[in-house]
């Protein structure tokens, strides 16, 4: 399995932190031995949303998992939809964002 994963940001929900279209590195081993802090970005895909991945911000971690919210929370689909995401829903930490390269660079 590869460490590294590229997502592609959809939507507006992490504006202004990221926007649509941004390419992101993703660690996929970031959490084996770890868990996700409040304030991370994360990649996740949670079971409510049929396979698809989202990342969003750790807001809060409870006995039922994370709690995850976009930057742009009227703009966001998030756990105050689908609830919190358990550890087999990780994909991983949000290390940088890679593209467009005309934006400041985001290290989280």
């Amino acid at each position: 399995m590869c460490r590294y994963r590229l997502m592609r940001v959809q939507g507006a929900s992490m504006s202004p932190t990221l926007h649509d279209g941004d390419l992101v590195l993703v660690d996929t081993q970031a959490y084996r031995v770890t868990t996700p802090q409040v304030g991370e970005l994360i990649a996740a895909r949670p079971a409510a949303l049929a396979g698809k991945a989202v990342v969003k911000r750790v807001t809060a971690v409870s006995e039922a998992g994370w709690m995850l919210r976009g930057d742009n929370p009227s703009e966001s689909l998030d756990s105050r939809g689908f609830g919190p995401v358990t550890r087999e829903q990780l994909l991983g930490a949000v290390c940088c964002r890679l593209w467009p390269l005309k934006r400041p660079a985001v290290s989280c």
